[in-house]
């Protein structure tokens, strides 16, 4: 059984860096490929979003990793149930993290268009 949270919490942070490269490919087609007009500079946690899409890849890569080592380590006995629930609980801080941190740098070069025009 505690094969199949192991092979989930990989999985879980698969799709976290699946979904965070959503606003990554957004903001890379807006900002970089085809660049505004105006100029306007883009926020810090935006361009530290545009610096970082290599963690895309990395994040996977770990959980990869780490599941393939927890298998070798633990292959003849089951794993503590402390260790089990420390990763879970790294495995979904590091998911969420990410995440939300695409998510707000994705979010925050538009926030001045959606508030310039409710105010028109």
């Amino acid at each position: 059984m505690w094969r199949i949270s192991i092979i989930l919490n990989a999985l879980f942070l698969l799709v976290c860096a699946v979904f965070s490269g959503i606003p990554f490919l957004i903001l890379q087609n807006r900002f970089v490929d085809y660049p505004p007009k105006d100029g306007r500079p883009l926020p810090v946690l935006t361009q530290a979003v545009l610096g970082s899409g290599w963690v895309l890849i990395a994040l996977p890569l770990i959980g990869l990793v780490t599941t393939i080592a927890i298998f070798a380590f633990f292959r003849s006995r089951p794993i503590p149930g402390h260790l089990l629930s420390t990763h879970l609980s790294a495995t979904v801080l590091l998911g969420v993290t990410t995440f939300l941190t695409f998510l707000a740098g994705g979010v925050l070069p538009f926030i001045p268009v959606i508030v310039g025009m409710q105010a028109r």
